[in-house]
């Protein structure tokens, strides 16, 4: 009786036998990219895919050898050969020491034409100094700058190809380099300003022609601060955080179709707007008054009203409730949510709006 061998499969390599693409997306889901060096071992076909890696991720822990890790990754980049260097994630953990100078790595980027640019800087020390150099970069249409990363722009940028900017706990020098950094992103379409610091900074004016979306997250600080928006293409705003000393101006908003507030500064300049969502932080008596014109988005375009946090017990909040039942003629459905509250109260509250007259005669009302 003959017996059958069976195939090795000690001598083959299964995995190399895949396709590039695969393997690089493969490869892409490791946490770094020193992770994906590491599988170069394999054989030389994984060492060359390497290089062709169009997504990179570099950390750096202070406890490591900094001038070692710069050298390390600037000859990396490079080696990089992928036709297009797609995005950079660089996170640097500098605990107390000095962030040094990271600008080499960054200018290697820049000059292989990276398209998303993630730069983290976590540091108890001074603040990292962003290269202005670097502010004239024609292909770069992601940037996200993280915390304790110096906004400094002493004159106008050109960065013609960005659509996405993020602001995550960055210190912003002055007001100047607000207006420099957005005035030179002429294809901007998504910004997010999030709990940044910026002492020197009275007023935050955001004036970008191509933004469509806005998220404005601010820290509730000793700083009081005004913001002034004006954005004739936004189509979606979350803003949320605003201090009891901050204002918010609104000026130019026609194209507006969602709002995630926490106030309503934002009815009037904003014919076309669907969709209002209110989030309760704080209200005082005598916060707000009935306007003496009714905007225009409430008489011909609020489709969906979501008040969070509605609690009802200040005179000021149940009013403002009533004005938009009484006054959206298109409104579809109007949601209250409070979590915390007593179901005794809860039905309270239901009767109390449902005995409005609603100008929507089709509005379906909720209370969860």
């Amino acid at each position: 009786m003959e017996l059958k061998r069976r195939p090795s499969l000690s001598n083959g390599d299964r995995i190399s036998e895949l396709p590039d693409a695969l393997l690089l997306q493969i490869l892409s889901l490791l946490p770094t990219t020193k992770d994906a060096v590491a599988t170069s071992v394999l054989s030389k076909r994984w060492r060359f895919l390497c290089k062709m890696m169009p997504s990179l991720r570099f950390c750096y822990e202070r406890t490591n050898d900094l001038e070692r890790f710069s050298d390390n990754v600037c000859t990396f980049l490079l080696s990089h050969q992928a036709p297009v260097l797609q995005s950079l994630h660089l996170e640097m953990n500098f605990g107390r020491g000095s962030t040094r100078d990271i600008g080499v790595l960054l200018g290697v980027a820049f000059g292989l034409h990276v398209r998303e640019l993630d730069l983290q800087v976590y540091s108890g020390g001074e603040p990292y100094r962003f290269p202005t150099s670097l502010y004239k970069c024609g292909t770069l249409e992601t940037l996200k700058l993280g915390p304790n990363v110096l906004v400094d722009v002493p004159f106008p940028v050109c960065l013609k190809a960005l659509t996405t900017l993020r602001l995550y706990k960055v210190i912003v020098k002055d007001e100047r380099s607000v207006v420099n950094l957005l005035s030179g992103c002429s294809s901007l379409e998504n910004l997010e300003v999030i709990t940044c610091t910026h002492s020197d900074v009275k007023t935050f004016t955001i004036a970008v022609p191509s933004l469509q979306r806005l998220t404005l997250i601010t820290s509730i600080d000793e700083y009081e601060l005004a913001y002034v928006i004006n954005v004739p293409s936004l189509k979606y705003l979350y803003l949320r955080g605003l201090a009891e000393g901050d204002s918010c101006l609104i000026e130019n908003t026609p194209e507006l179709l969602e709002a995630n507030i926490t106030d309503m500064p934002v009815l009037d300049n904003s014919p076309n707007l669907q969709t209002l969502k209110l989030i309760t932080l704080w209200f005082r008596k005598g916060d707000w008054s009935p306007p003496k014109y009714v905007a225009e988005c409430l008489l011909n375009r609020l489709e969906t009203f979501v008040w969070e946090n509605y609690e009802g017990e200040i005179e000021d909040e149940r009013e403002v409730a009533q004005y938009i039942l009484r006054n959206a003629s298109c409104l579809e459905t109007a949601t209250f949510s409070r979590t915390d509250i007593h179901p005794e109260k809860r039905l309270e509250r239901l009767k109390e709006l449902e005995s409005v007259v609603r100008a929507s005669n089709s509005c379906q009302l909720v209370f969860k």
